[in-house]
């Protein structure tokens, strides 16, 4: 399974990262994520990647006046899609 986690960015929102994808990142029509905090998902994104690696970057840049200041975990969960089938790719924290 790929490892998915997390960063919050210094200029704002936090990048997503996936490595270890079982098929090269261009063969996926799209991804999903979502990002919880506290139990409450802040966050659902679409994007597009199209690289010939088996690996993904994507910036959420919506807002994070949620950020995690007191050591409570964030999670993201990602997706993809290959034709037309959305599959799970997996979970990981924000650091």
């Amino acid at each position: 399974m790929a490892k998915v986690y997390g960063i919050f960015e210094r200029h704002g929102g936090v990048g997503i990262h996936i490595d270890g994808l079982q098929y090269p990142a261009k063969d996926y029509s799209s991804f999903r994520t979502q990002i919880t905090f506290l139990g409450v998902i802040r966050s659902v994104r679409n994007f597009s990647y199209y690289s010939s690696g088996k690996d993904a970057y994507f910036l959420d840049d919506n807002s994070t006046s949620w950020l995690n200041d007191d050591g409570n975990p964030v999670t993201i969960e990602a997706w993809g899609t290959i034709n037309g089938t959305e599959y799970y790719i997996g979970s990981g924290m924000v650091n």
